[in-house]
């Protein structure tokens, strides 16, 4: 049976922590046990041996010290999959299959060296200007691992970023360069195009609202309330793999027509 009991850490406060039996080991016949420590409260310790017997029921008992990389994402994908939306998803996916499993993939997680997390952002950072998001993303992959108690460590917590070069030199151009309208070019273009009736109704609402490229191809009618003079911008269109999908925005705001 299973206990969560308080602790006092050498700093003086209180914890929670359990002992749990998870059954046999398949291939060797011992009896299989994990502890889990450092929980604010008897609920947070509840609710994380709740998730930890339910992943040993579906996935049941691993050989932790010869788990590769790439077995551990893919234990971590199933269930990732689920919190997140389609696009992100797919992003996700394709920044592993690319450039994170053939770098980690192979080995085993307990054989990562932090030496060997530091020469993958290295290396990332000379192609990359995005490489920090690899970094966070194969970072989530280490963390399961802590979580599931198939490493004692996070290698990728002691690596160093790299600067960009843009990020190291003073660049008084990029400052004089501005990306937006002045309001006087916006009037200037929306005359230009006012009698193309549905590209002006297009561009006046991605002006005047702040709505994406993406929550105007999802508006109905019923999106639009004309006793107030308002929108609601509560979805978007998305395609992923040559399919259109409505999902809701990343935001909720309501646009003032």
């Amino acid at each position: 049976m299973t206990n969560i009991k308080k602790y006092t850490k050498k700093d003086g406060t209180t914890a929670y922590k359990f002992n749990a039996y998870l059954g046999k080991d398949p291939l060797t016949g011992k009896k299989k046990q994990t502890t889990r420590r450092g929980f604010k409260t008897k609920k947070e310790a509840n609710i994380a041996l709740s998730k930890l017997l339910v992943e040993v029921d579906e996935l049941g008992l691993r050989k932790n010290d010869q788990m590769t990389f790439q077995d551990v994402f893919e234990e971590w994908f199933r269930q990732h999959r689920r919190e997140v939306k389609p696009t992100t998803v797919y992003a996700m996916e394709s920044k592993f299959r690319r450039r994170i499993l053939p770098v980690f993939g192979p080995y085993k997680m307990k054989d990562i060296s932090r030496s060997q997390c530091q020469k993958a952002i290295n290396a990332w950072a000379e192609e990359l200007k995005t490489f920090k998001d690899y970094k966070i993303q194969a970072n989530l992959v280490f963390r399961y691992a802590m979580k599931m108690d198939i490493i004692k460590q996070n290698p990728m917590d002691y690596v160093t970023l790299p600067k960009l070069k843009h990020e190291m030199e003073y660049n008084a151009e990029l400052e004089e360069k501005k990306y937006y309208y002045t309001r006087e070019e916006l009037r200037s273009f929306l005359e230009a195009i006012q009698d193309e009736d549905m590209t002006y109704t297009m561009f006046r609402l991605l002006a005047f609202t702040g709505a994406r490229k993406g929550e105007l191809y999802a508006l109905h009618w019923s999106d639009v309330d004309f006793n107030h003079n308002k929108i609601s911008l509560k979805k978007t269109l998305i395609h992923t793999s040559g399919k259109k999908q409505l999902q809701t925005s990343k935001t909720r705001p309501l646009g003032v027509l």
